[in-house]
């Protein structure tokens, strides 16, 4: 399996279900409130019993008054404007930020659990290679069989942290997995170029922006609440034997007297929010600029690195399967014989040194 695979089946784990549900609820809010910001519907119907006293004694008569018509909050009102724009949009900007936050923390975590299980797969292979040499060879000096037993708890301890790799990696993407062959992952695109911030292409980040803006061009609109009402109410009267029509209308305003002085501290509020996100973004492109930088003076370095130990561990190996070559007439030499433990002590460093810096360089250029 690649890490791709694996980064694909982590956008379906539960705690990514959970941060996109809060999401889809936070969208269905607005979508609730928008529908409630459309004309309203309203109706009445008023009935009663009542008595009229004159000189032919007491009659009794019923009176019907239906009541329908509707109701409009001209310029979005204060419940469109407040509880939609106010509340609404930030929440779900922040349920939005939520989701991306996590579903970075989840590739992260994803990458390094899988170059690890790749470190200590690789790590187990190639000793395994010198292992299988000596477990065929009869003429191992006693020397050697101490350094041997070392090279094989190097060896299990390599496997038993590509289970704990493994097992790292189901309880983050929350779906079970099988010891799988892993594959260096490759190098990304571009890894030259300074990446841009991350918070610069965050979507609820340009969504907060926009939205501090639109509450800017809207000014004095966010205090004015206008509403329009326009009713007809018939009324029947069974003891006249008629019905009576009725239309109303009437155009309702509510403003606070020092609105000036409401749109300047909410312009200010807006400032200071506006300032705290640009702060952010500048904090955040000068991190990911850092970041790059110290990268490009790493990569040089376990590049080198890996150059150096690979061929060390390519020397060495050479070097044992030579000398332990049944075809070889110098396995009985004694200055061939007393150079295998020290071999065999700078094969296993080399080699873990070579596979670190591999591992390494690989998670450096896949993050980059």
């Amino acid at each position: 399996m690649t890490l791709s695979q694996i980064e694909n089946i982590a956008q379906q784990s539960p705690a990514m279900h959970e941060k996109e549900n809060d999401v889809r609820a936070a969208q269905q809010e607005i979508k609730i409130l928008h529908a409630e910001s459309s004309p309203i519907l309203q109706g009445r119907i008023k009935a009663g019993h009542y008595t009229h006293f004159n000189y032919d004694g007491i009659p009794r008569a019923y009176i019907m008054k239906p009541k329908l018509g509707f109701k409009y909050y001209l310029f979005g009102g204060n419940k469109y404007l407040r509880h939609i724009t106010a509340e609404a949009e930030p929440a779900y900007y922040k349920n939005l930020s939520k989701y991306d936050s996590e579903s970075r923390n989840i590739r992260m975590h994803i990458q390094k659990s899988y170059v690890t299980y790749w470190e200590n797969y690789n790590i187990a292979q190639e000793l395994k290679k010198i292992l299988i040499i000596f477990k065929h060879d009869k003429h191992i000096p006693e020397s050697v069989h101490g350094i041997l037993e070392r090279l094989r708890l190097t060896t299990y301890l390599a496997r038993m942290r590509t289970e704990i790799s493994l097992h790292k990696m189901i309880e983050t993407i929350g779906h079970k997995l099988h010891s799988f062959i892993p594959k260096r992952p490759n190098e990304k695109q571009n890894t030259h170029r300074i990446p841009p911030s991350v918070l610069r292409l965050h979507p609820a980040i340009e969504g907060l922006i926009r939205y501090y803006h639109g509450q800017r061009k809207l000014g004095w609109l966010r205090f004015l609440d206008v509403k329009l009402k326009l009713f007809v109410r018939p009324s029947y009267y069974p003891a006249a034997g008629r019905t009576k029509m009725a239309i109303i209308g009437g155009l309702y305003l509510n403003m606070p007297i020092d609105i000036m002085g409401a749109v300047h501290h909410a312009n200010q509020q807006l400032d200071i929010d506006r300032e705290n996100i640009l702060l952010k973004l500048k904090q955040d492109a000068l991190k990911s600029q850092q970041e790059h930088k110290i990268t490009k003076i790493k990569l040089p370095i376990y590049h080198k690195k890996e150059r150096f130990w690979k061929n060390r561990t390519k020397y060495w190996y050479n070097f044992l399967k030579r000398v332990l070559s049944r075809d070889n007439g110098d396995i009985k030499a004694k200055n061939a014989v007393n150079k295998v433990p020290h071999a065999l002590r700078a094969y296993r460093e080399a080699t873990l040194k070579w596979i670190h810096a591999e591992a390494a360089l690989t998670l450096m250029q896949y993050r980059s």
